[in-house]
């Protein structure tokens, strides 16, 4: 591990102890195969035991998961990781949660939900689907996950890369959130449902550097829309 990495791992540590910390990181790649291995396993129960046996009603289910997944995006960013509230409990929550990468908006290795919390969503949005959707659950999550995994590579990209020319208003949205108003601006996959629920921010983007800033948010963390 080189030095600036180092670094800024004992910079960002969230638990002294070495285990707890340990699985509060992920690599993108782990994330990335994790979400996929557990897409792949819902698909293969879904055919294996019949429950959506149509491969185009399985498709459609798929799809409405995707894109289902935007508005759940927006309400977790907005309602859950950025929960208000005086309790210590719950600051500590929030900040374990989502206020670290706010801190350190370009931690490499907290750009992607880890494994274990991860899991803990996934038995959560079961439970919750399985009891609107029955057992069409195993076709409509894999595509819910995969929105997950779209939106949260668009997150990684944002904090990693310059913007691609089309992309560029996405990257302008989520760098509004952390350097202009982290009050607004709470799709990072699209302004879609800030629009919905009017917490769209202003046009321009003041820029308040940090420490641990990239430069490679420079461009785009001062852009004008």
């Amino acid at each position: 591990m080189n030095k600036n990495k180092q670094k800024q791992e004992n910079d960002t540590r969230l638990f002294k102890s070495g285990f707890l910390e340990f699985l509060t990181r992920v690599p993108p790649r782990v994330a990335i195969s994790y979400n996929l291995l557990c897409s792949a396993a819902l698909l293969t129960i879904n055919f294996r035991f019949g429950f959506v046996s149509s491969i185009g009603v399985t498709a459609l289910w798929v799809v409405t998961g995707f894109f289902s997944w935007t508005l759940a995006e927006y309400l977790l960013h907005r309602f859950f990781f950025h929960m208000k509230s005086d309790a210590k409990w719950v600051k500590k929550i929030a900040h374990t949660m989502h206020g670290i990468h706010h801190d350190h908006p370009n931690d490499y290795s907290r750009l992607f939900m880890p494994p274990l919390p991860a899991t803990l969503f996934m038995l959560f949005f079961f439970v919750s689907f399985y009891l609107i959707l029955n057992v069409r659950v195993f076709a409509f999550l894999p595509g819910f996950l995969t929105g997950y995994l779209a939106y949260a590579y668009t997150h990684f990209k944002t904090h990693q890369i310059r913007a691609p020319k089309l992309l560029k208003f996405i990257w302008t949205h989520h760098l509004k959130h952390h350097y202009q108003d982290e009050d607004k601006a709470f799709g990072v996959s699209s302004p879609f449902w800030d629009l919905v629920f009017r917490t769209l921010p202003k046009k321009a983007v003041v820029r308040t550097p940090k420490k641990d800033e990239s430069e490679i948010l420079e461009e785009e963390s001062t852009v004008q829309d």
